[in-house]
């Protein structure tokens, strides 16, 4: 842990990681093609298509880092006006640059996007509300805010002498990962944080993390194999209980090895720990949440002047490789400016208009998915 902060440099150089496996995941997703051969196609198809699951290991960082986030709280409408001003206002950022970009280029959004549904983008929907996303990357804030809502509301209820607070919470939040499998290591994360099943095999075992989080990718991939790509119906309604039940025993195998990588990731464990404790990844960890949702910006203008000032390269086998070369910098460099100004400069703005005043803290260092 950093004495100046409380911040653990792992976990932060982990966000860094995490949000360039997603950058990787949309290059393989562009729909550009890629060189040929079955080395290269069996990368794009079984390599970049697994690195969707970055996601969850974001989720499952949210995890490590509310507890901390809730006992800082003097609160529930501190906490909540905390997250809130961490989240929104580089989300409304993003929305008000692609909805610009949209008009002038003549290319409308997705066209069951009324004006009504444009406007709950700003608001970051839970995942129970089918809206469209103006921002691709955008979906896992609602995961995000539904998280934090329910562990706000367990937590003060809890504080101010509710008996049934905390079980009511832990019985919806396990309703919600049932139905929301793709949330499934936010509970792991917050399980590390409490100190909750930290036994001496799981110690053991949490000693490789780079194996750990390869293992987790693969068999929640295996999973969203199984059901083509639909991983997030994994849940006793859409597939019935019969067909959940057959795959529960790989839901709940993902989540060990999840929980297993967590824990060496913030126990900072093997070479791994070493490499997310690096100055270029804790850099990458602090502009990560910024990253995250700049970088499906970035990535569309570039394909878009691909298609237009070079189509050769746009059509042929380096088209995924020009992709990265012209967007990942531009990527980290906005990044870097929005993180100073919208996520630093604003929030603590936005932060002194709410409840605590002056008394605001300086924004920590985010997740990606605004923690």
């Amino acid at each position: 842990m950093s004495k100046q902060s409380g911040l653990n440099p792992n976990v932060h150089g982990a966000r860094g990681l995490f949000s360039l496996v997603i950058f990787f995941y949309h290059v393989g997703n562009s729909g550009l093609p890629t060189f040929p051969g079955s080395f290269f196609v069996g990368l794009q198809q079984a390599g970049f298509a697994s690195l969707k699951m970055g996601v969850e290991l974001f989720f499952g960082i949210s995890g490590l880092v509310i507890v901390g986030a809730l006992g800082r709280a003097s609160s529930f409408v501190s906490f909540l006006w905390d997250r809130v001003t961490r989240i929104l206002p580089v989300l409304w950022a993003t929305i008000l640059v692609i909805t610009a970009m949209s008009f002038l280029s003549g290319e409308r959004l997705d066209q069951s996007l009324s004006l009504r549904l444009w406007l709950a983008n700003f608001l970051a929907p839970p995942p129970f509300f089918d809206v469209p996303q103006v921002n691709p990357a955008a979906w896992s804030l609602g995961y995000e805010f539904t998280f934090y809502f329910l562990l706000g509301t367990g937590y003060f209820s809890h504080r101010r002498g509710v008996r049934l607070a905390l079980p009511v919470t832990v019985v919806i939040g396990a309703v919600l990962l049932v139905m929301y499998p793709r949330s499934i290591l936010m509970a792991a994360g917050v399980m590390i944080a409490l100190g909750v099943g930290r036994t001496t095999w799981l110690r053991r075992w949490s000693a490789y993390p780079m194996l750990n989080l390869l293992l987790f990718i693969g068999l929640w991939r295996l999973v969203d194999w199984h059901l083509h790509g639909k991983i997030i119906y994994a849940n006793p309604i859409h597939l019935g209980l019969r067909h959940w039940l057959l795959i529960f025993p790989g839901l709940l195998l993902a989540l060990l090895v999840g929980t297993a990588a967590l824990l060496g990731v913030s126990d900072g464990q093997g070479r791994l720990g070493r490499f997310l404790r690096s100055k270029a990844m804790m850099w990458l960890g602090t502009v990560s949440y910024s990253f995250y949702l700049w970088h499906p910006v970035m990535q569309a203008i570039a394909k878009g002047l691909l298609k237009r000032l070079v189509p050769l390269i746009a059509q042929g086998p380096a088209a995924q490789l020009a992709l990265v070369l012209i967007s990942l910098a531009p990527s980290l460099v906005l990044a870097h400016f929005s993180q100073k100004y919208i996520e630093v400069r604003l929030t603590v703005f936005l932060r002194r208009l709410g409840p605590d005043g002056e008394r605001a803290k300086i924004p920590a260092a985010p997740t990606v998915v605004g923690g």
